[in-house]
């Protein structure tokens, strides 16, 4: 008897004395999984909360390093609040603007057969599919460079540029332009060609 009573009375003890666990029950929200204030089913400590995993970094909030715009993985990201996340659409900086170019006459339409009448313009482009902006830099002033027009005759020129750094932007969806205006030109076949980052243009036309 005496024993029994000694266990019972160290039974009573130790449950007096430790903490009342939440076990997720509605009567103690906030002593939830054994740690005070962090309840998985709490509004202020959630999981799916900004203030998830015990961090205000939570991998379902707006700067998640997985799933949000502003995206560690990002080409200029870093958690700063720049709406260029290379994770948002799939896009990659510089590497996913489109090159495209035209020969154009004073009317702008555009065409491979010309006369010797015709003022003609050289119109290149890089285009934004992303659905957020890019920006890049260049070593020099111009969009598209290297920059030449060639003709089966032999003629032969190239657009000289200068050396500044220049930065660039493209809104989402958006278009820049490099254009030359080149005027009237001589009855030959013409190859003109531009670079940009390594990928080529070369558009052939004629003028008669």
């Amino acid at each position: 008897m005496r024993s029994t009573a000694t266990l019972l009375l160290v039974l009573f003890g130790l449950a007096a004395c430790s903490p009342a666990l939440d076990n997720d029950g509605p009567g103690n929200v906030n002593d939830d999984d054994d740690a005070a204030q962090d309840d998985d089913d709490v509004v202020s400590d959630d999981d799916d909360d900004w203030d998830d995993d015990d961090d205000w970094d939570d991998d379902d909030a707006w700067d998640d390093d997985d799933d949000a715009w502003d995206d560690d993985d990002a080409w200029d990201d870093d958690d700063t609040p720049e709406p260029n996340d290379d994770d948002a659409s799939g896009c990659d900086g510089w590497e996913s603007l489109v090159l495209g170019g035209e020969v154009q006459d004073a009317t702008g339409n555009a065409g491979t057969v010309f006369s010797t009448a015709d003022e003609l313009s050289l119109v290149g482009w890089v285009t934004n599919p992303c659905d957020v902006p890019i920006t890049f830099t260049t070593n020099s002033g111009c969009l598209l460079d290297p920059w030449t027009l060639e003709a089966a005759s032999g003629f032969g020129i190239g657009r000289g540029c200068d050396d500044a750094e220049t930065d660039w932007w493209v809104d989402a969806g958006g278009v820049l332009y490099d254009t030359v205006y080149w005027g009237t030109m001589d009855a030959d076949v013409y190859v003109w060609s531009a670079g940009f980052f390594g990928t080529w243009l070369d558009i052939e036309f004629v003028v008669e």
